[in-house]
C-alpha cells in the first residue's frame, strides 16, 4: 500500500511518467525487505504486481497479485510447519 498506493500516487500527482513510477515504486519495494541477497529476485516478483497496478490504476489489484504471489510459500510453510507435509532429510 504504501509502494503502490501513496508513493506511486504523489508521483502521479507530480507528473512523472508512468513507466518511471513503476520502475521507482519497484526498485523501492524490492529494497525495502531489506534482504539484499533476495533484492534481484523481489525485483523480479515486483514487476507483476507493478504491472497490474499500472494498467489498471487500481491498487486492489497489485494487493491481489501481491497476495498470490505470498500464498504458495506460506501455505507449503504451513504444511511443513504443521506436519501436514512430510519433510524428507537425505543423508
Amino acid at each position: 500500500m504504501v509502494f503502490r498506493g501513496v508513493l506511486w500516487r504523489g508521483l502521479e500527482h507530480w507528473r512523472w511518467n508512468r513507466w518511471v513510477i513503476f520502475a521507482v515504486t519497484s526498485a523501492l519495494f524490492s529494497i525495502a525487505h531489506l534482504e539484499l541477497l533476495r533484492t534481484p529476485l523481489l525485483l523480479v516478483i515486483s514487476i507483476p504486481v507493478g504491472l497490474a497496478r499500472m494498467f489498471t490504476g487500481n491498487l486492489l489489484t497489485s494487493v491481489v497479485a501481491h497476495q498470490a504471489n505470498n500464498f504458495l510459500p506460506a501455505l507449503a510453510l504451513l504444511l511443513l510447519t504443521t506436519g501436514a507435509l512430510p519433510v524428507e532429510v537425505s543423508g
